[in-house]
């Protein structure tokens, strides 16, 4: 089964996020932060980590940048609604960075399924299905 972490300080949008992915199968453990999440990754490994952009304490670029270097096996798909000041678009450097996939907010359910579907199949090269 599919581990993926789940990081966003919107508790309602990681409720969603989280029943969405249960609800097709996956395992799921929630951050509110980089730190969190860093925190999370030490002590469990995941096959996906799902990370906001803007965060408090740890951003999701500083989180993403932290696990390409500890964890570069892990697949990273970045999300985001946008930011404090107008136009402020981080999801393409995200991509730049080392996230897999990268979603808008608000994020459908049939765009996140699909995205995860696809990094995790990116990660197992020889086609083998996931449970």
């Amino acid at each position: 089964m599919p581990r993926i972490l789940v990081t966003d300080d919107n508790a309602a949008i990681r409720t969603l996020l989280t029943e969405i992915l249960e609800g097709n199968g996956h395992e799921v453990e929630t951050a509110s932060d980089g730190v969190g999440a860093l925190k999370c990754r030490q002590n469990q490994t995941f096959d996906v980590l799902i990370t906001d952009i803007f965060m408090p304490e740890k951003d999701g670029i500083e989180l993403i940048m932290e696990v390409k270097t500890r964890f570069p096996d892990l697949k990273v798909i970045a999300i985001s609604g946008g930011g404090p000041g107008v136009g402020m678009d981080l999801l393409n450097p995200a991509r730049r960075l080392g996230a897999k996939r990268i979603l808008r907010k608000p994020v459908s359910r049939a765009d996140l399924l699909q995205a995860v579907n696809e990094v995790l199949e990116d990660s197992n090269p020889e086609g083998l299905s996931h449970p």
